[in-house]
């Protein structure tokens, strides 16, 4: 059987077990599917966090395109079993994969991440998603250390200096290579000259310098910029790249952080299930 065959009845399988079933599966074929991703030596971003995965990915992927051919995983395919198929997509064209590693229990984003074999890892924050499944943020924060712990030598992780638990997770990076980003000055990458101007998004400047006008709402959407950007600097895309897809290309999800202004009162939307 020819190798997009076989990728095939592994998809239609797949999509027939339950979450057990799925893990089951995964590790019983971890070795081959493991093969196959190492037969393309491209960055592999895989990105982290409580909140703000898809805005992140979404964001990377409008600075990359269309000058890059990308792949990524689609919405809401961020589990062991999405990232498996997103890979198994993979092919000679792509120049960068960027992959949502979704945490709903530890188990399946070990092996996400077991799966992916990142290169880069870009974590958004710690939060309280989750808490039913892994119990409290340390735990959380525990489960993120195997993202760290499974970059290669040469990998890096980038990581909120803002984030407590986030920035302590740079303890287990040993030899890899840590990039910070937020607001703080001491970050790699932080943004100042905030200005919050409603309907018309945000303006800022990365590293007093940059400046970028966004169509995006509320501080949290600042961090995931700036995770984008730290990312897109560290695959050697220049500054002005990096502004013209986040201020050209880049959209919101559809309803998702859209903002619109009733009787003088300003609405944000972030109706999405962000875990």
């Amino acid at each position: 059987m020819d190798s997009k065959k076989a990728e095939q009845r592994y998809l239609d399988e797949i999509s027939l077990l339950t979450s057990k079933e799925v893990e089951d599966y995964i590790l019983l074929n971890l070795k081959r599917i493991r093969e196959r991703r190492r037969k393309f030596d491209i960055p592999v971003i895989g990105i982290a966090g409580s909140e703000g995965k898809t805005t992140t990915k979404r964001m990377l992927s409008a600075i990359l395109r269309p000058a890059h051919q990308v792949l990524e995983t689609p919405p809401n395919c961020s589990t062991a079993s999405g990232v498996t198929a997103t890979l198994l997509e993979m092919n000679q064209t792509h120049q960068y994969a960027l992959l949502e590693l979704g945490i709903v229990k530890s188990k399946q984003f070990e092996l996400a991440v077991q799966v992916a074999e990142p290169t880069i890892a870009a974590i958004t924050n710690i939060g309280e998603a989750h808490l039913a499944n892994l119990g409290d943020k340390y735990h959380i924060a525990d489960a993120k250390v195997e993202l760290i712990k499974r970059l290669p030598p040469d990998g890096y992780a980038v990581l909120n200096i803002d984030d407590d638990l986030v920035s302590e997770l740079a303890a287990h990076s040993t030899s890899r290579r840590v990039i910070k980003f937020g607001l703080n000055k001491n970050a790699q990458f932080f943004a100042n000259k905030i200005e919050y101007l409603g309907p018309e998004g945000i303006r800022f400047h990365v590293n007093g310098f940059y400046p970028f006008h966004m169509p995006i709402y509320g501080s949290a959407s600042i961090y995931n910029a700036l995770l984008a950007i730290s990312v897109a600097r560290l695959l050697e895309i220049e500054f002005e790249e990096i502004q013209e897809g986040l201020e050209q290309r880049f959209s919101l999800l559809d309803h998702t952080g859209n903002l619109t202004r009733r009787d003088n009162i300003n609405i944000l939307d972030y109706t999405y299930d962000a875990s």
